[in-house]
């Protein structure tokens, strides 16, 4: 019974220590606000203008006032490596590999020798003219009605340059140019010399200025002595075509033939 007493009277006097110390701790904040909520009301009482329609301005707690200090960034120091530090001094003194690294050259592609163009091939080319001059010495010798069919100055086709084909004939080279400039020719095949034998060229025939009269052909100033057909051209070459009223010593060539085939062989 009596330690029963005894407990009772130990717990109540723990409740009331509790009790003043809820009370201590109470106090203080309990006088802040009333110092806080006169001197707002003094405030108010003494401007006059407070706005009663709006609510009180609500103020931050002290521990929301208090700004924390954000922590300073510290710079961080480096040491100088001490001079007894072997490890230090390697790295200090190990070479840039991105400096010194040599950056591998690609070799310089050279392009293929240009191949020299090839020099372009000239056609091959001769000279070639007709005339019949020696007629105008010998007029009164010209059959009748061809005194028309002579130039005034005895050039049929004048000297020009004209191509060929590797492998013709002074033959060919007449009998196209004849035709390009629409020119009278007539000639018969010889079979038995060989060659064309050229009749007429401008519509004047052999015989037409006498009976030792007819054409015959020089090349380079020379008469040879075989027909046309076979005679083959060479670029460079000049063919005359030219007109003799006396087997050809009018014109500096030899006698021909007696069968007086005059650009034809024997």
């Amino acid at each position: 019974m009596k330690n029963r007493k005894v407990l009772i009277r130990n717990s109540v006097f723990a409740l009331l220590a509790v009790i003043v110390l809820l009370a201590a701790y109470n106090l203080p904040r309990t006088a802040n606000k009333e110092n806080f909520t006169v001197s707002e009301t003094k405030t108010e009482l003494n401007t006059g203008e407070a706005d009663v329609s709006e609510p009180a301005a609500e103020y931050p707690s002290a521990a929301e006032d208090a700004e924390v200090p954000s922590p300073e960034p510290q710079e961080e120091t480096q040491e100088p490596p001490s001079e007894d530090n072997p490890i230090a001094e390697a790295e200090e003194n190990a070479p840039d590999v991105l400096q010194s690294a040599e950056v591998p050259q690609t070799p310089a592609v050279s392009a293929p020798p240009e191949e020299a163009a090839p020099e372009p091939q000239t056609e091959p080319y001769c000279t070639l003219s007709v005339r019949c001059d020696t007629i105008l010495n010998n007029m009164p010798s010209l059959r009748d009605g061809k005194a028309d069919l002579v130039p005034q100055n005895g050039i049929i086709y004048e000297e020009r340059r004209v191509k060929f084909n590797p492998g013709e004939s002074v033959f060919n080279v007449l009998q196209r140019e004849m035709k390009l400039n629409k020119i009278h020719m007539e000639f018969v095949n010889a079979p038995m010399y060989g060659s064309a034998y050229i009749e007429g060229i401008g519509n004047l025939y052999e015989f037409d200025c006498g009976d030792l009269s007819g054409w015959m052909y020089k090349v380079n100033g020379v008469f040879p002595n075989y027909g046309c057909s076979q005679y083959k051209v060479s670029s460079g070459d000049k063919i005359e075509w030219v007109y003799t009223c006396d087997l050809g010593k009018d014109v500096g060539g030899e006698e021909q033939p007696k069968n007086g085939r005059k650009n034809e062989t024997e």
